[in-house]
């Protein structure tokens, strides 16, 4: 890119002080000299979204980089992504100075640095960095696939910035175990009062049942909580973790969105406390859980659906079975049908994700809940032509009642 073209860009940010956000987008470091980044660095913005992620930027050239990142007097939301490059101890010491320059006037600050050489011993830095923060409300940190052991989770989360209201950790494929997650529910010293949004991810990290019920326990103390997401796709979990989990869940009474990932959890699963979860969560109104390659006991699914059933406030429903062993997903497109039909139930947005069918009846059942999804209550009772998709079997007696 031209030298005169990245002046002209400058001098364009620099004279249109109206400008709060400034975004950067650079595909290639190659490209991206230490000049380029000082000219954008020294605009006085409020808000930076700085995307550098897979653009071939080693250590050395990350920290000058970063440097160029302390400039800025009015800066309050960072947004620095750098994932899949090689960012090692140089780049981190400077992302601790950049936290520590910005410790009192950060409100919210991104951190994507998935696929870099961080390890146990230089995320201190990361730590440190952290531990200077004093006024940041909203803080996201993505560490998926960096080198950690025993030492990261504790030298990262030590000193978490109390003041968060919203917390975002991704710590997929590190393979931390119970252990490290009970550490790092203990270095989670939130607030109770202020945090409303917690989303953690850490799929594939060789769970087992004791650090989901560790980690359940401090789920439960925060009970302002409005959103909720949690991941733990293909981790060693059984029913005692997710008993623990949903029994948690029902004491958060203010709790409007649930994501769940609970998929590929190599046990079969009952689903036990979820139907108490449900009936319980009295301002629930989002709930998306992906049971993607399990086997769900049939016991799981009836209470699935009797807590679908008890919950009247729930307007978005998403639930994906792909790949799983079902016995009885009749029984819950019946119920939720029956919802809509008869209890004249009112889902804005109903996604339920399945292949697996144990007969054709079922799959004209998944058909025609696809239908209702997509037609207006008081048409569809009219539509004499849903009797033709049952095809008046014996099966469907049940349903054929409800709608007439």
């Amino acid at each position: 890119m031209p030298r005169q073209f990245m002046e002209k860009l400058y001098q364009v940010i620099k004279e249109n002080e109206g400008i709060q956000k400034l975004n950067i987008r650079w595909a290639d470091a190659g490209l991206l000299d230490e000049k380029m980044i000082e000219f954008i660095s020294q605009a006085q913005r409020k808000e930076i979204n700085f995307k550098l992620d897979a653009a071939r930027i080693d250590d050395s050239k990350g920290e000058s980089i970063l440097k160029q990142l302390q400039q800025n007097k009015q800066l309050e939301n960072l947004h620095l992504s750098m994932n899949g490059n090689m960012l090692g101890d140089k780049s981190l010491i400077q992302i601790e100075k950049i936290l520590e320059t910005y410790s009192k006037q950060l409100k919210n600050l991104s951190l994507n640095l998935n696929s870099n050489e961080i390890n146990d011993i230089n995320s201190k830095y990361l730590g440190k960095g952290l531990s200077y923060l004093s006024e940041v409300e909203s803080f996201s940190l993505n560490l998926d696939e960096c080198i950690f052991d025993s030492e990261g989770i504790q030298n990262i989360t030590y000193q978490l910035p109390k003041s968060i209201q919203k917390f975002s950790f991704s710590f997929n494929d590190n393979m931390i175990g119970d252990e490290n997650l009970q550490t790092f529910c203990d270095n989670m010293k939130f607030d109770p009062k202020k945090l409303i949004e917690l989303d953690l991810s850490f799929a594939q990290n060789e769970f087992n049942d004791d650090g989901v019920v560790y980690l359940s326990k401090k789920i439960s103390e925060f009970s302002e909580l409005k959103s909720l997401s949690i991941n733990f796709r293909s981790n060693s979990i059984s029913d005692k973790g997710l008993s623990a989990l949903f029994e948690s869940l029902s004491k958060l009474f203010k709790l409007q969105k649930l994501q769940l990932n609970i998929s590929n959890l190599y046990d079969d699963v009952e689903l036990e406390n979820i139907e108490l979860f449900l009936r319980e969560a009295k301002n629930l109104k989002e709930l998306t859980i992906n049971l993607q390659d399990n086997c769900i006991k049939p016991k799981g699914i009836q209470m699935l659906a009797q807590g679908i059933k008890q919950n009247k406030v729930i307007s978005d429903l998403s639930l994906n079975f792909f790949y799983g062993k079902l016995e009885n997903l009749y029984h819950l497109l019946i119920t939720i049908i029956d919802e809509i039909l008869n209890n004249k139930r009112s889902f804005g947005e109903l996604n339920i994700i399945s292949n697996n069918y144990n007969n054709e009846t079922e799959k004209k059942l998944y058909n025609l809940l696809n239908l209702i999804c997509l037609t207006n209550f008081e048409q569809i009772i009219k539509i004499i032509q849903l009797k033709k998709i049952l095809n008046c079997e014996s099966s469907n007696n049940y349903l054929l009642d409800l709608i007439e």
